[in-house]
């Protein structure tokens, strides 16, 4: 994982734990030891998802979004 990703994580983990009293992780089990799949939360907050994923999960994630989500400028 190169550094900058390496922090990230590492800060989103850490706002994480400090905001969520608990978070539930179920299913774990299941993800193979190499390859890739597919994550899904279950959460109505769009920003809140992915957070959660990068600080609860034991492997390097990458997201997708749909297009229209990068036709809108910061």
């Amino acid at each position: 994982m190169p550094v900058g990703q390496s922090a990230l994580v590492g800060l989103v983990r850490l706002l994480v734990r400090g905001w969520f009293s608990r978070v539930e992780v179920t299913g774990i089990e299941n993800i193979p030891a190499d390859g890739g799949g597919v994550l899904v939360a279950w959460h109505p907050n769009g920003l809140i998802d992915p957070a959660l994923i990068l600080a609860s999960f034991p492997k390097s994630v990458r997201f997708g979004a749909r297009d229209t989500l990068f036709r809108v400028p910061l």
